[in-house]
């Protein structure tokens, strides 16, 4: 995946911006093992996790904008 696309670009965010690198790791694997499954991912947050996401949310939607000036 380039560095350009946006799923990469969610994947850095959450490891780098959010900190959350469990659930990087586990989209990540779902990615590659299980998406062709037609299996939907599913991840439990802990209390951490949670917080973390919720106070990095718009690093996330930074994150698949881009540079993009569209809404």
């Amino acid at each position: 995946m380039s560095p350009d696309h946006a799923m990469a670009r969610y994947l850095k965010a959450l490891e780098c911006d959010v900190k959350a690198g469990q659930v990087k790791k586990q989209l990540g694997k779902w990615m590659v093992e299980n998406r062709s499954k037609d299996k939907h991912f599913s991840y439990r947050f802990t209390g951490k996790d949670s917080r973390w996401v919720l106070h990095g949310f718009m690093y996330l939607v930074d994150a698949i904008k881009g540079n993009s000036d569209d809404p």
